[in-house]
C-alpha cells in the first residue's frame, strides 16, 4: 500500500449541521464554509482505522483564530465510489462519525486543520508509538470566499499551538495566530519552467489509471521530495 500521512487525522466535510455532505466525498485538505455560523459539523479522516485519543484543531476565520479539541474519537473503515466521465474508482479510508464544534459567535471558516493528535489502535503506518504528534500546516488549494487559491507547504514553520487541555471538547475559543500573517515575500503559485515527463509502466490491458504525485520545491525551485 503506497500511502502517506503527515498527520494522524485531518479535518474534512466542515458544514452546516443541517446539510448533507456529498456521498462521494473522500479525504480532502480543504475545510471551509461560505456562510456565517456559530455551530458547525465536521469529520476527522485518516488513511487507516484508529482511535484518536485526543486531538486539537485550529481554524482561520473571518473573526480571527479559534481552537478546540476532541477526545476518544473512533475512525472506522469507510469506502466511497467516485465516478467521472473518464474514471470510476472506490476509495477506502477511515472516517469518524459527524462531530460538532461550537464557536462563541457566527463566523466564516477559511481553513481548519489538526495541530496535534495521539492515536491508539493504528497498526499500519505506525502512529501509536509516536505519541502526541504536532502536525504541520497542510496544503490548501482554496482559502474560502474572497481568497486567491494558492498551494503552500509551510514545512519550516512552527506547528500551530494546541488549545488548552482544560477546554471543554467541541467548544472553540480564541487562540493566538500560529505564525506571522504578514510575510515579507507573499505566497505565490509555483509555475513549471522545465517540464519533464516521468517514466512509468504502461498497462497493456487498455485500462485507464490515475496516479497523483505531489512534489515539494525548495526556494530555488529545485525538487526537494516527491511522493504518490
Amino acid at each position: 500500500m503506497a500511502i502517506t500521512e503527515f498527520c494522524p487525522a485531518s479535518v474534512s466535510q466542515m458544514r452546516d449541521p443541517s446539510a448533507t455532505p456529498q456521498p462521494d466525498t473522500f479525504p480532502a485538505k480543504d475545510s471551509l464554509t461560505e456562510n456565517r455560523m456559530s455551530k458547525l459539523t465536521y469529520t476527522l479522516d485518516a488513511q487507516t482505522p484508529r482511535t484518536i485519543v485526543h486531538a486539537t484543531m485550529i481554524a482561520d476565520t473571518d473573526d480571527g483564530w479559534y481552537g478546540w479539541r476532541v477526545e476518544n474519537v473512533d475512525l472506522s473503515k469507510t469506502s466511497v465510489t467516485v465516478k467521472t466521465r473518464i474514471y470510476a474508482g472506490t476509495f477506502t479510508f477511515a472516517r469518524s462519525a459527524p462531530l460538532n464544534v461550537t464557536f462563541p459567535k457566527a463566523l466564516i471558516v477559511h481553513h481548519a486543520w489538526v495541530t496535534q493528535a495521539r492515536t491508539n489502535g493504528e497498526s499500519l503506518i505506525g502512529w501509536d508509538p509516536v505519541g502526541d504528534f504536532s502536525c504541520q500546516v497542510p496544503d490548501f488549494g482554496n482559502g474560502g470566499p474572497g481568497f486567491t487559491a494558492v498551494t503552500r507547504r509551510q514545512a519550516s514553520a512552527t506547528p500551530a499551538p494546541a488549545p488548552f487541555a482544560s477546554m471543554s471538547p467541541g467548544v472553540a475559543i480564541p487562540v493566538a495566530p500560529p505564525f506571522p500573517i504578514n510575510c515579507e515575500e507573499p505566497f505565490k503559485r509555483a509555475v513549471v519552467d522545465r517540464p519533464v515527463s516521468p517514466e512509468y509502466p504502461i498497462a497493456g490491458d487498455g485500462s485507464y489509471y490515475v496516479t497523483v504525485v505531489e512534489v515539494a520545491l525548495g526556494d530555488d525551485g529545485g525538487l526537494l521530495d516527491a511522493w504518490t
